[in-house]
């Protein structure tokens, strides 16, 4: 592991060649793992990028929530594929959990009505067949997300469940 410094500590970056989030206090304290080496001899550079955008929003989001800290509450964050989503919601997750704050990242990438590997066929399928018109028809709609299933974790949630089942997608 490499501790890095000049970071901000309660900031959160992303690390540009693999995607990944981390806090400013992680990777100050605890460290990025250097990948398995190959050679005996081999450089390494990572760029790290701080998530502004997501500070900014947690600031405003923060004010909201201590407002109705005796609800539980819902943020919703919505845009087209790719638009930056879950890593805006994952960045978002580490803020609140940098507070202290309870927090699930639910996504409807979790919650489609076929595995993720059969869903990229049945999107390549829907384009094939309509074109763009028929994928805007079908991205994000009923026809391609269980919405069914997430109003109920949602319903579940807002009444106080203390266990709910969730679902989390892997490709196959």
């Amino acid at each position: 592991y490499v501790r890095l410094r000049g970071l901000k500590q309660d900031a959160v970056y992303l690390e540009e060649q693999s995607g990944r989030q981390y806090s400013g206090a992680a990777l100050m304290h605890a460290g990025i793992p250097l990948p398995p080496f190959t050679k005996e001899y081999e450089a390494y550079q990572f760029a790290f990028t701080e998530l502004k955008e997501a500070g900014t929003l947690y600031e405003k989001v923060q004010k909201w929530c201590d407002r109705n800290a005796k609800n539980r509450v819902v943020i919703s964050l919505y845009g087209g594929s790719g638009s930056g989503k879950t890593t805006l919601a994952t960045a978002l997750q580490q803020y609140f959990l940098n507070d202290g704050r309870g927090c699930y990242l639910l996504s409807g990438d979790d919650y489609p009505h076929r595995i993720p590997k059969r869903n990229d066929e049945e999107r390549m399928r829907v384009y094939k067949e309509t074109g763009e018109d028929g994928l805007r028809g079908y991205l994000g709609t009923k026809k391609e997300i269980d919405f069914d299933r997430i109003n109920e974790v949602l319903a579940a949630f807002h009444e106080g469940k203390d266990t709910i089942t969730l679902r989390h997608m892997g490709r196959e």
